[in-house]
């Protein structure tokens, strides 16, 4: 990917999609043209030593800002 290309990323991890939707507002990411990269669903998520959990994850993503 060309440095002209590159995008920047949100990921906002919740316990509920209204928890994660209300993070969303509350960063004003839509205000910030962030924008949606694939629809509020569940995930397992994993850390290196840590116990598996299940979340609801969203990702956002926009140009990166020069």
């Amino acid at each position: 990917m060309s440095p002209n290309n590159r995008m920047e990323y949100v990921t906002i991890v919740g316990d509920s999609f209204e928890e994660v939707a209300e993070e969303c507002r509350a960063q004003g990411l839509s205000e910030k043209q962030f924008s949606i990269v694939a629809p509020i669903n569940r995930h397992r998520l994993t850390t290196a030593g840590a116990e598996a959990r299940d979340v609801v994850v969203a990702t956002y993503a926009r140009p990166a800002q020069a």
